[in-house]
């Protein structure tokens, strides 16, 4: 190591520990010359912010036979193993009621539907059909979803063992979950709607209210990819006991009333 950059990461150890009494990790020292120590240590709280791992097999603790039908994963689906771990959760958990905000083509409602309960409803919500407005900033990416012609005959419409889906039209932000649900509480829901904070955030919070007693939420697209989600669910993970499921973007909080 050269004496420039040895100075550096002890100047850069110095100011780590000043600020957050951490000892820093190597792997940031040598990243110190070319960012700077305060970008970095941004970096470095934000890394330990991160929601836990959990391994899937600690969800789900024993063996399930998923069934899975026109699943393939296309942009803007969820991705092959991501389906087979919803479908996993929701044989085990055998839910009545789930609810998905962000039907898109019904890849992941078909999923769900056909692992769930017979007597199952799965409600799923998305903005209505030739609409993009809504009343909270969305994501500059969603619009490309939004305005993809795969929602207006969504998978689950065109498999004939799936009736027990209930779609819905409108703005999360605003929409009346309780009427479309006509009281009853959610077992299981799928958020994976707009992905700007402001909506991650409004959806979590609607869900919430919802859910029953040992209620499940799953997020996708946990990832810095997708900021809103990514950022949102490190500052609920404060509050909540939110793992990030291994090998997935999907994120997963169980009620523990």
């Amino acid at each position: 190591m050269g004496r420039g950059v040895g100075l550096a990461c002890k100047q850069f150890r110095k100011a780590m520990i000043a600020a957050s009494g951490a000892v820093a990790r190597p792997r940031y020292c040598f990243q110190a010359i070319r960012l700077g120590a305060r970008e970095l240590y941004r970096r470095y709280q934000e890394d330990r912010a991160r929601v836990s791992e959990e391994d899937f097999s600690r969800l789900v603790p024993e063996a399930v036979e998923v069934k899975l039908a026109d699943f393939e994963c296309c942009d803007g689906n969820v991705a092959p193993y991501e389906l087979l771990v919803i479908a996993g959760l929701v044989q085990y958990m055998a839910p009545r009621v789930l609810l998905e905000i962000g039907t898109f083509d019904g890849n992941t409602t078909l999923q769900m539907a056909l692992n769930a309960p017979t007597d199952a409803l799965v409600f799923t919500l998305d903005l209505p059909l030739g609409s993009s407005e809504t009343a909270l900033p969305r994501d500059r990416d969603d619009l490309t979803y939004v305005s993809d012609t795969r929602r207006v005959r969504p998978r689950f419409m065109r498999h004939p063992g799936v009736g027990n889906v209930i779609r819905l039209f409108g703005d999360s932000a605003a929409f009346d979950f309780r009427g479309a649900l006509d009281g009853r509480s959610v077992d299981l829901a799928f958020i994976d709607g707009s992905h700007s904070y402001s909506y991650v955030k409004n959806d979590t919070e609607r869900v919430l209210e919802l859910l029953s007693p040992r209620g499940v939420i799953l997020w996708h697209d946990y990832t810095p990819a997708w900021p809103g989600v990514w950022h949102y669910l490190n500052e609920l993970r404060k509050d909540y006991p939110i793992v990030r499921i291994k090998g997935t973007t999907l994120g997963y909080f169980r009620h523990q009333l």
